[in-house]
């Protein structure tokens, strides 16, 4: 199946980590930032990049398989895998991107 990424892969595995190592820092920092630290021009560029990694992770779930509901196999059908993921966790993700910051 082209553009299809196993949830098993490897290479997958390896971007899902690095996605939680992200959301840990992001999640160190910003309370620090917020309590004791002012604006800074280069954290906002690096929290926008940051944000642009969990926006590169959205599109990369569109892509993902999702394990059936028996478990034994995995779905690649990617009408199924974004239907799956709208119902579930695209709109959490997309208002944890959302730049507040710039609209407020």
């Amino acid at each position: 199946m082209k553009c299809i990424i196993y949830s098993d892969d490897k290479h997958k595995i390896y971007w899902d980590i690095f996605i939680v190592i992200l959301l840990v820092v992001v999640c160190t920092i910003i309370p620090w930032r917020l309590a004791f630290d002012g604006e800074s021009k280069s954290w906002d560029i690096t929290y926008y990049l940051m944000d642009s990694m969990f926006l590169l992770d959205m599109i990369v779930t569109f892509f993902t398989t999702i394990p059936s509901t028996e478990g034994m196999t995995e779905i690649t059908d990617k009408k199924e895998i974004a239907v799956h993921y709208f119902k579930t966790w695209f709109s959490i993700d997309l208002l944890s991107i959302a730049p507040f910051d710039l609209i407020l």
